[in-house]
């Protein structure tokens, strides 16, 4: 996404602003520019094709002849229905001006030769829309209905000759992260405990930073890391309520001399004779509600890739 400003002073305002794009019609020609790509900083492609031009192979060499003289442009790429240049300038004023400045000169190239705009996939000057291609990391473009589910059926044959290898989590590192996160979430309990309101919703976070820690310090979540998480959230929420309640039971043997290690120790028989076991179960029972529905939670979107963030995908922009 770019300000309001900047989208303002490019092409007089004509095209739409989107998440990883920035796309629409100027001059009768489709144009789009992805930003923020693994490989360039910015892509730009216009839609155009002539029959006077089999393959675009003069569009590429006028193309090229921009790019010799405009500082900025990293490559020039063309395709039989549209041409590409990869740009690597800062977002900003100076970008602006450089893809106003590229973008007018090829629109005025295109017009004097005849080139029409459709279909960056098959040329006809159908109905088009903005279709994203293999994610954030991959690219946009502006293809028809039919291309569009051409495309998807060949990205399931490549999905399923080329199955994505699984990938596997580095145990100890991954345990590590676990561990760091439920200490974070257990001590957060604890203090939220203290303090005097209710704690019971911290499981969620138990259950949260110990998987996505895991995750990101172990690589991924697979199915090993996913069973040591379930143990370790469990264990995590029992010992911080633990300890909580070893606080609140240090905090009635005041004046007695007695310290923590001595009624964590002896914290089982002091809540049978306080006759408090049902406070403290009830207490247990809703913090492992919230944790279960954080575990599952947790589970769910570490484990699910973000739309359109996977290879052999092809999605309609919004």
């Amino acid at each position: 996404m770019i300000s309001r400003k900047l989208l303002d002073g490019l092409l007089d305002g004509t095209l739409e602003d989107h998440p990883n794009y920035v796309g629409g019609k100027y001059e009768g020609y489709y144009i789009l520019i992805d930003h923020n790509l693994r490989t360039d900083n910015h892509r730009l492609q216009i839609s155009a094709h002539s029959p006077q031009d089999p393959g675009n192979a003069a569009l590429l060499q006028f193309v090229e002849g921009l790019q010799a003289e405009t500082e900025g442009i990293s490559s020039v790429v063309r395709s039989a229905y549209s041409i590409a240049a990869g740009i690597t300038v800062d977002m900003g004023w100076e970008l602006i001006d450089l893809l106003n400045n590229l973008i007018d000169k090829i629109i005025d190239y295109l017009k004097q030769n005849n080139y029409t705009s459709g279909c960056a996939s098959c040329g006809r000057d159908v109905a088009v829309a903005s279709y994203n291609i293999n994610g954030k990391y991959g690219l946009n473009s502006w293809i028809c209905p039919d291309c569009a589910e051409k495309i998807r059926s060949s990205l399931e044959e490549s999905k399923a000759e080329n199955p994505a290898p699984k990938k596997q989590s580095k145990l100890l590192p991954g345990l590590a992260g676990a561990l760091i996160g439920a200490v974070i979430a257990g001590i957060a309990y604890v203090i939220i405990y203290r303090l005097g309101f209710p704690a019971a919703f911290v499981g969620l976070f138990i259950a949260f930073l110990t998987f996505k820690f895991y995750d990101n310090i172990g690589g991924c979540l697979d199915r090993k890391g996913t069973v040591i998480c379930s143990l370790l959230v469990v264990a995590a929420a029992f010992l911080s309520n633990y300890v909580a309640w070893t606080f609140r039971a240090l905090d009635s043997f005041k004046g007695y001399g007695w310290t923590f290690f001595e009624v964590f120790s002896r914290l089982s028989n002091i809540i049978i004779q306080a006759d408090a076991g049902m406070d403290y179960v009830r207490e247990l029972v809703y913090l492992f509600l919230f944790l279960l529905a954080g575990t599952a939670v947790s589970v769910l979107l570490i484990n699910t890739p973000a739309k359109g963030d996977g290879m052999y995908t092809i999605t309609k922009n919004k």
